[in-house]
Protein backbone atom coordinates (compact mmCIF):
# COMPACT_ATOMS: atom_id res chain seq x y z
CA UNK A 1 0.00 0.00 0.00
CA UNK A 2 1.25 3.50 -0.73
CA UNK A 3 -0.50 7.02 0.34
CA UNK A 4 -2.68 8.46 -2.53
CA UNK A 5 -2.92 12.36 -2.18
CA UNK A 6 -6.01 13.51 -3.98
CA UNK A 7 -7.45 16.60 -3.89
CA UNK A 8 -10.75 17.09 -6.54
CA UNK A 9 -10.83 20.82 -6.20
CA UNK A 10 -7.59 20.83 -8.12
CA UNK A 11 -8.97 18.97 -11.06
CA UNK A 12 -8.32 20.66 -13.92
CA UNK A 13 -11.26 21.02 -17.15
CA UNK A 14 -12.66 19.10 -18.48
CA UNK A 15 -11.59 16.73 -15.25
CA UNK A 16 -13.52 18.89 -12.87
CA UNK A 17 -17.04 18.94 -15.44
CA UNK A 18 -17.01 14.59 -14.83
CA UNK A 19 -16.14 15.10 -10.95
CA UNK A 20 -18.47 17.45 -10.70
CA UNK A 21 -21.27 15.90 -12.42
CA UNK A 22 -20.73 12.89 -10.52
CA UNK A 23 -20.86 14.91 -6.90
CA UNK A 24 -23.82 15.96 -7.69
CA UNK A 25 -25.60 12.18 -8.45
CA UNK A 26 -23.60 11.47 -5.82
CA UNK A 27 -25.29 13.83 -3.10
CA UNK A 28 -28.77 13.55 -4.41
CA UNK A 29 -28.52 9.95 -3.69
CA UNK A 30 -26.42 10.57 0.06
CA UNK A 31 -29.62 12.90 0.61
CA UNK A 32 -32.34 9.89 -0.28
CA UNK A 33 -30.61 6.53 1.64
CA UNK A 34 -30.33 9.12 4.65
CA UNK A 35 -34.22 9.64 3.95
CA UNK A 36 -34.77 5.77 3.81
CA UNK A 37 -33.00 5.23 6.68
CA UNK A 38 -34.52 8.04 8.85
CA UNK A 39 -38.39 6.98 7.76
CA UNK A 40 -37.77 3.42 8.66
CA UNK A 41 -36.13 4.20 12.18
CA UNK A 42 -39.19 6.54 12.77
CA UNK A 43 -40.95 3.35 12.34
CA UNK A 44 -39.14 1.13 14.59
CA UNK A 45 -37.46 2.56 16.64
CA UNK A 46 -36.85 0.04 18.79
CA UNK A 47 -35.79 -2.52 16.45
CA UNK A 48 -34.84 -5.92 17.39
CA UNK A 49 -30.76 -7.58 16.00
CA UNK A 50 -30.33 -8.16 13.17
CA UNK A 51 -33.47 -6.02 11.82
CA UNK A 52 -32.83 -3.20 9.60
CA UNK A 53 -34.21 -1.15 6.18
CA UNK A 54 -33.80 -3.03 2.82
CA UNK A 55 -31.96 -0.23 1.66
CA UNK A 56 -31.95 -0.28 -2.28
CA UNK A 57 -28.01 1.71 -3.33
CA UNK A 58 -27.50 3.22 -6.84
CA UNK A 59 -24.52 0.98 -7.20
CA UNK A 60 -24.40 2.50 -10.68
CA UNK A 61 -22.98 5.80 -8.74
CA UNK A 62 -20.08 4.69 -7.18
CA UNK A 63 -19.21 1.94 -9.70
CA UNK A 64 -18.67 4.97 -12.07
CA UNK A 65 -16.31 6.37 -9.72
CA UNK A 66 -14.95 3.31 -9.17
CA UNK A 67 -13.61 3.58 -12.53
CA UNK A 68 -12.50 7.01 -12.62
CA UNK A 69 -10.72 6.52 -9.39
CA UNK A 70 -8.85 3.38 -10.76
CA UNK A 71 -7.70 5.07 -14.16
CA UNK A 72 -7.20 8.45 -13.11
CA UNK A 73 -5.82 8.19 -9.78
CA UNK A 74 -4.51 4.61 -8.71
CA UNK A 75 -3.09 4.20 -11.65
CA UNK A 76 -4.95 0.72 -12.11
CA UNK A 77 -4.25 -0.81 -9.54
CA UNK A 78 -5.91 -1.98 -5.93
CA UNK A 79 -5.70 0.71 -3.16
CA UNK A 80 -4.59 -1.76 -0.63
CA UNK A 81 -2.12 -4.28 -1.84
CA UNK A 82 -1.26 -2.69 -5.09
CA UNK A 83 -1.95 -5.29 -7.26
CA UNK A 84 -2.81 -4.47 -11.25
CA UNK A 85 -6.47 -4.16 -12.08
CA UNK A 86 -8.74 -3.98 -15.27
CA UNK A 87 -12.03 -2.22 -14.93
CA UNK A 88 -14.12 -4.63 -15.08
CA UNK A 89 -12.29 -7.21 -12.60
CA UNK A 90 -12.03 -4.46 -9.34
CA UNK A 91 -14.68 -3.89 -6.74
CA UNK A 92 -15.86 -0.06 -5.15
CA UNK A 93 -14.70 -0.97 -2.09
CA UNK A 94 -16.35 1.21 1.01
CA UNK A 95 -13.69 1.62 3.73
CA UNK A 96 -16.51 2.05 6.10
CA UNK A 97 -18.85 -0.22 5.25
CA UNK A 98 -22.02 0.54 3.93
CA UNK A 99 -24.67 -2.18 5.10
CA UNK A 100 -23.11 -3.81 8.26
CA UNK A 101 -20.50 -3.10 10.11
CA UNK A 102 -18.02 -6.03 11.76
CA UNK A 103 -14.81 -6.47 14.23
CA UNK A 104 -12.82 -9.26 15.06
CA UNK A 105 -12.12 -10.29 18.60
CA UNK A 106 -10.72 -13.51 20.06
CA UNK A 107 -10.59 -14.36 15.81
CA UNK A 108 -14.43 -14.41 15.56
CA UNK A 109 -16.10 -11.31 13.37
CA UNK A 110 -19.01 -9.47 15.47
CA UNK A 111 -21.48 -7.40 14.22
CA UNK A 112 -20.54 -3.71 16.11
CA UNK A 113 -23.22 -1.98 18.26
CA UNK A 114 -23.30 1.91 18.14
CA UNK A 115 -26.27 4.58 20.06
CA UNK A 116 -29.01 5.31 18.07
CA UNK A 117 -30.54 8.99 18.34
CA UNK A 118 -32.13 8.48 21.19
CA UNK A 119 -29.04 6.37 22.92
CA UNK A 120 -30.04 3.33 22.64
CA UNK A 121 -28.00 0.47 21.56
CA UNK A 122 -28.34 -1.19 18.32
CA UNK A 123 -26.56 -3.21 15.58
CA UNK A 124 -25.15 -0.58 13.76
CA UNK A 125 -26.25 -0.20 10.14
CA UNK A 126 -23.75 0.67 8.38
CA UNK A 127 -22.22 4.40 7.33
CA UNK A 128 -24.98 4.20 4.50
CA UNK A 129 -24.37 7.65 4.52
CA UNK A 130 -20.87 7.67 3.05
CA UNK A 131 -22.40 4.86 0.23
CA UNK A 132 -21.60 7.47 -2.04
CA UNK A 133 -18.95 9.61 -0.53
CA UNK A 134 -15.21 9.22 -2.78
CA UNK A 135 -13.06 9.49 0.80
CA UNK A 136 -14.92 6.54 1.62
CA UNK A 137 -14.66 4.89 -1.97
CA UNK A 138 -11.96 3.34 -3.30
CA UNK A 139 -10.71 0.90 -5.81
CA UNK A 140 -10.22 -2.77 -4.61
CA UNK A 141 -9.11 -6.38 -5.61
CA UNK A 142 -11.73 -8.77 -4.90
CA UNK A 143 -9.30 -10.69 -2.65
CA UNK A 144 -8.86 -7.67 -0.42
CA UNK A 145 -12.32 -6.74 -0.74
CA UNK A 146 -14.10 -10.19 -0.35
CA UNK A 147 -12.66 -14.03 0.14
CA UNK A 148 -11.28 -13.78 2.95
CA UNK A 149 -10.16 -10.13 2.74
CA UNK A 150 -12.37 -6.83 4.29
CA UNK A 151 -15.51 -7.59 3.54
CA UNK A 152 -17.39 -5.37 6.47
CA UNK A 153 -14.89 -5.32 8.87
CA UNK A 154 -14.04 -1.94 10.28
CA UNK A 155 -11.94 -2.28 13.94
CA UNK A 156 -11.08 0.79 15.64
CA UNK A 157 -9.68 1.77 19.01
CA UNK A 158 -13.30 3.77 19.65
CA UNK A 159 -17.10 2.92 19.66
CA UNK A 160 -18.37 2.74 16.27
CA UNK A 161 -20.37 6.24 15.26
CA UNK A 162 -24.10 6.24 13.52
CA UNK A 163 -25.16 10.14 13.92
CA UNK A 164 -24.33 12.66 16.68
CA UNK A 165 -25.69 15.07 18.80
CA UNK A 166 -23.51 18.52 17.70
CA UNK A 167 -23.83 22.03 19.00
CA UNK A 168 -23.44 24.71 16.88
CA UNK A 169 -20.38 25.99 17.88
CA UNK A 170 -19.35 22.06 17.75
CA UNK A 171 -19.98 22.02 14.50
CA UNK A 172 -17.76 24.92 13.59
CA UNK A 173 -15.20 23.29 14.73
CA UNK A 174 -15.16 20.13 12.04
CA UNK A 175 -12.78 19.31 9.65
CA UNK A 176 -15.72 18.92 6.82
CA UNK A 177 -19.04 19.35 6.61
CA UNK A 178 -21.46 17.06 8.16
CA UNK A 179 -24.71 15.88 6.46
CA UNK A 180 -27.95 17.34 8.82
CA UNK A 181 -30.57 14.98 10.11
CA UNK A 182 -34.16 15.90 8.33
CA UNK A 183 -36.02 14.62 11.09
CA UNK A 184 -33.98 14.98 14.42
CA UNK A 185 -32.75 18.73 15.30
CA UNK A 186 -28.88 18.59 16.16
CA UNK A 187 -28.24 15.11 14.91
CA UNK A 188 -25.47 15.05 12.21
CA UNK A 189 -24.06 12.49 10.38
CA UNK A 190 -19.91 13.14 10.05
CA UNK A 191 -17.96 12.69 6.82
CA UNK A 192 -14.84 10.49 6.96
CA UNK A 193 -12.12 13.05 8.46
CA UNK A 194 -14.45 13.69 11.66
CA UNK A 195 -15.30 10.43 12.22
CA UNK A 196 -12.02 8.89 11.93
CA UNK A 197 -10.68 11.50 15.37
CA UNK A 198 -13.87 10.21 17.18
CA UNK A 199 -13.25 6.17 16.22
CA UNK A 200 -9.61 5.92 15.72
CA UNK A 201 -9.75 2.60 12.83
CA UNK A 202 -7.12 0.28 12.90
CA UNK A 203 -6.71 -0.39 9.47
CA UNK A 204 -5.08 1.90 6.85
CA UNK A 205 -6.53 4.18 4.79
CA UNK A 206 -4.84 5.13 1.56
CA UNK A 207 -5.61 9.03 1.84
CA UNK A 208 -5.10 9.74 5.19
CA UNK A 209 -2.50 7.77 6.37
CA UNK A 210 1.66 7.19 5.06
CA UNK A 211 1.11 3.12 5.25
CA UNK A 212 5.19 3.07 5.14
CA UNK A 213 5.46 4.27 8.51
CA UNK A 214 3.37 1.64 9.46
CA UNK A 215 4.42 -1.38 7.70
CA UNK A 216 7.64 -2.51 6.04
CA UNK A 217 8.56 -5.02 2.88
CA UNK A 218 11.54 -7.08 3.32
CA UNK A 219 13.71 -10.10 1.18
CA UNK A 220 11.19 -12.45 -0.70
CA UNK A 221 7.90 -9.97 -0.66
CA UNK A 222 7.56 -10.78 2.66
CA UNK A 223 5.18 -8.04 4.93
CA UNK A 224 5.39 -7.32 8.62
CA UNK A 225 4.20 -4.51 10.96
CA UNK A 226 6.28 -1.77 12.52
CA UNK A 227 6.91 -2.02 15.98
CA UNK A 228 5.26 0.66 17.62
CA UNK A 229 2.41 1.12 15.60
CA UNK A 230 -0.99 0.30 15.54
CA UNK A 231 -2.33 0.00 12.45
CA UNK A 232 0.54 -2.08 10.58
CA UNK A 233 -1.11 -5.76 12.04
CA UNK A 234 -4.55 -5.17 11.67
CA UNK A 235 -4.55 -3.61 8.24
CA UNK A 236 -2.38 -7.06 7.27
CA UNK A 237 -4.93 -9.58 8.97
CA UNK A 238 -8.11 -7.28 7.20
CA UNK A 239 -6.33 -6.88 3.69
CA UNK A 240 -5.07 -10.37 3.27
CA UNK A 241 -1.71 -9.18 3.23
CA UNK A 242 0.20 -11.66 3.88
CA UNK A 243 -1.22 -14.32 1.70
CA UNK A 244 1.00 -16.31 0.07
CA UNK A 245 -0.10 -15.69 -3.39
CA UNK A 246 0.37 -11.79 -2.93
CA UNK A 247 4.17 -12.68 -1.27
CA UNK A 248 5.14 -14.41 -4.66
CA UNK A 249 3.98 -11.22 -6.66
CA UNK A 250 5.64 -8.79 -4.79
CA UNK A 251 8.87 -10.77 -4.59
CA UNK A 252 8.32 -10.53 -8.49
CA UNK A 253 7.97 -6.58 -8.43
CA UNK A 254 11.49 -6.59 -6.28
CA UNK A 255 13.27 -8.34 -8.48
CA UNK A 256 12.20 -6.38 -11.50
CA UNK A 257 13.06 -3.01 -9.54
CA UNK A 258 16.53 -4.30 -8.79
CA UNK A 259 17.36 -5.84 -12.09
CA UNK A 260 16.27 -1.77 -13.47
CA UNK A 261 18.49 -0.33 -10.91
CA UNK A 262 21.23 -2.11 -11.59
CA UNK A 263 21.89 -2.56 -15.39
CA UNK A 264 21.10 1.06 -15.62
CA UNK A 265 23.97 1.71 -13.06
CA UNK A 266 26.34 -0.37 -14.60
CA UNK A 267 25.52 1.10 -18.20
CA UNK A 268 26.39 4.16 -16.79
CA UNK A 269 29.84 5.69 -17.10
CA UNK A 270 30.74 8.39 -15.19
CA UNK A 271 31.20 9.45 -11.36
CA UNK A 272 29.25 7.71 -8.40
CA UNK A 273 26.68 10.11 -8.65
CA UNK A 274 26.30 10.09 -12.24
CA UNK A 275 25.08 6.38 -12.17
CA UNK A 276 23.37 6.82 -8.93
CA UNK A 277 20.98 9.33 -10.70
CA UNK A 278 20.99 7.08 -13.97
CA UNK A 279 19.96 4.11 -11.20
CA UNK A 280 17.26 6.04 -9.39
CA UNK A 281 15.79 7.11 -13.17
CA UNK A 282 15.26 3.53 -14.07
CA UNK A 283 12.89 2.79 -11.00
CA UNK A 284 11.20 6.49 -10.92
CA UNK A 285 7.81 4.88 -12.01
CA UNK A 286 8.56 2.87 -9.02
CA UNK A 287 8.87 6.04 -6.92
CA UNK A 288 5.70 7.36 -8.69
CA UNK A 289 3.42 4.67 -7.89
CA UNK A 290 2.97 3.66 -11.32
CA UNK A 291 3.77 -0.27 -10.64
CA UNK A 292 1.89 -2.84 -9.06
CA UNK A 293 3.44 -3.30 -5.37
CA UNK A 294 5.75 -0.10 -5.79
CA UNK A 295 6.04 -0.11 -1.87
CA UNK A 296 7.43 -3.39 -1.70
CA UNK A 297 9.94 -2.80 -4.35
CA UNK A 298 11.34 0.41 -2.93
CA UNK A 299 11.36 -1.35 0.62
CA UNK A 300 13.55 -4.12 -1.04
CA UNK A 301 16.18 -1.54 -2.98
CA UNK A 302 16.62 -0.07 0.66
CA UNK A 303 18.40 -3.21 1.78
CA UNK A 304 20.28 -4.27 -1.51
CA UNK A 305 21.47 -0.79 -1.46
CA UNK A 306 22.69 -0.39 2.13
Amino acid sequence: MIPVRFDPSLLQPPLQTVWQNWQRKADAATLEVIKKWEDWKLAHPNPKDGEKPDIEFASEIWGELKEWLLVNVFHEKCAYCESRLTRSSGHAEHFRPKGRVKAKGNGVASVMKTSDENGNRINHPGYFWLAYNWKNLLPSCEKCNTSGGKGDQFPATRPHILGIYLKQREVAKLKAWPRRSPNWNGYYYLEPEDLNEREDPLILHPYFDNPREHLRFGDGGVVAAVDGKAKGAPSISVYNLDSDLLRTDRQDSQEKAESRYFAAWMATRGTIEQKKRKAEEAVASFREGLEPFSAAALDYLELVRK
